[in-house]
């Protein structure tokens, strides 16, 4: 859990009956705004990436086995960066990361040498006011490809990976207003990617059922809980069909979508 009011990672060990211990922390960068783990370095052990929204870095953690992390390393990436993914998005079988930075509409992609470095930022333009970012083969070329929300314009963009990690010009189609949180999923069972959108401005969220082509169908939308702000598929009742499951700020609420299609 990053915390920005104090520039740390916190970690909260299980005791295995779903209760956790008090947490550890982790210094980081300045203005923390999004963790992600994978095993960067290869020795099958857990360690983490923070994006640094006051300073315009990332932060790499090199887990040590224990639940304790080595001293950060920093690196460069673009204006307040903030969601991250991370991906063999080069075919090379080592993880490399991408990052949204919202301020200059631009995501950094970051190739991973396998031993917890990282080559030097390479970026790729994107819509204005990137915020979110989900990652899913959408043209069905066993490459992963990228969508974004982009909040202030209410847009959803679309990179495809050009199958080696660089990526191609982008193109965008219109979202619900405000959009702040999007995930994909397959939640039609034709086997092609679809994705689901949070619309914060306007208390709904989106699906979009994809073509396994790259396209996208227009926006087919729910009624949600005041101020959406996070959206995230999973099949929650054991049917076989993937669900959603929704948070509001607002209302201290998480609301669930069950799956109703044939």
């Amino acid at each position: 859990v990053v915390s920005y009011g104090d520039d740390t990672a916190s970690i909260y060990l299980n005791y295995g009956n779903g209760t956790f211990q008090m947490p550890i922390k982790n210094s980081v960068g300045h203005t923390p705004r999004s963790i992600i783990s994978g095993d960067y370095n290869n020795d099958t052990i857990l360690d983490l990436v923070v994006s640094n929204q006051g300073e315009n870095t990332i932060s790499i953690l090199i887990g040590l086995g224990n639940g304790e992390f080595d001293t950060q390393i920093k690196y460069m990436v673009g204006a307040k960066p903030r969601s991250i993914v991370s991906n063999d998005f080069n075919h090379d079988g080592k993880l490399d990361l991408i990052v949204v930075n919202e301020a200059d509409n631009t995501i950094s992609v970051l190739n991973g040498r396998g031993d917890g470095t990282f080559s030097s930022q390479v970026t790729y333009p994107t819509a204005s006011d990137p915020f979110d970012i989900t990652l899913g083969d959408f043209n069905n070329d066993s490459s992963m490809d990228l969508a974004i929300a982009n909040i202030g314009i209410s847009t959803i963009t679309i990179l495809l990976n050009n199958r080696n990690g660089t990526f191609g010009a982008y193109y965008t189609f219109s979202s619900g207003r405000y959009p702040n949180s999007i995930t994909s999923a397959d939640f039609n069972n034709d086997n092609k990617l679809d994705l689901a959108v949070a619309s914060y401005g306007e208390q709904t969220v989106s699906i979009f059922l994809g073509d396994g082509k790259g396209n996208f169908s227009s926006r087919i939308s729910y009624p949600a809980v005041n101020s959406p702000n996070f959206v995230r598929a999973g099949d929650f009742n054991n049917d076989g069909k993937i669900d959603m499951a929704v948070t509001s700020d607002a209302s201290n609420s998480l609301s669930i979508f069950l799956n109703s299609c044939d």
